[in-house]
């Protein structure tokens, strides 16, 4: 047999008045950022927390669990003395 906890029951006085409650708990909306860093996480099957959740996580398990953004991390520009036309002047 099920019981409503005693916290739903403190929601109102009668059933329409808890239930109104309850959905109004559940109606506001997240911002568009967090919105993306769910969408992240369950994409990549990693978990969604602060950093000490996620450090507990990594430790637990012994594996990297980091949210990280898709595709392979780009490779570093050399930055060059001079550029080709400048390399054929001082070459003549």
């Amino acid at each position: 047999m099920l019981t409503p906890h005693r916290v739903y029951l403190g929601l109102g006085a009668t059933d329409d008045a808890r239930h109104g409650a309850y959905r109004a708990l559940f109606r506001s909306e997240l911002d568009g950022k967090a919105v993306a860093d769910i969408r992240m996480a369950l994409n990549q099957g990693q978990p969604l927390g602060e950093s000490g959740f996620i450090a507990g996580i990594e430790r637990a398990i012994g594996q990297r669990r980091e949210v990280r953004p898709r595709g392979r991390p780009r490779k570093p520009v050399e930055e060059t003395a001079s550029s080709p036309a400048e390399q054929l002047w001082m070459d003549i």
